[in-house]
């Protein structure tokens, strides 16, 4: 799925995204793609992503830029 990033606290590793159909998703550093870093991202970014139920609510996962 598509989305953008809302929020990015890179000094933590944490992010949120929000898809295309306005659910908004968590994210860890470890779930990006291919070695990027959240210092790569900046809010307002479009990206692609899976997503995957978690302890508290949906996750991101593969994050990588669109």
């Amino acid at each position: 799925m598509t989305g953008t990033i809302k929020k990015i606290a890179a000094d933590l590793g944490f992010g949120f995204t929000a898809s295309d159909e306005s659910v908004d998703y968590s994210s860890h550093q470890s779930q990006l793609r291919d070695g990027l870093v959240f210092a790569e991202l900046k809010a307002g970014q479009r990206v692609s992503f899976g997503s995957l139920q978690g302890e508290k609510g949906l996750r991101a996962a593969d994050v990588s830029p669109a």
